[in-house]
């Protein structure tokens, strides 16, 4: 697996940087 920062989420109900495993 990858781990990769993804750019703003906000579906999550945070506006900030979320981590995506692909």
């Amino acid at each position: 697996m990858l781990a990769v920062d993804a750019g703003v989420s906000m579906s999550n109900g945070s506006v900030g940087f979320s981590r995506l495993e692909v």
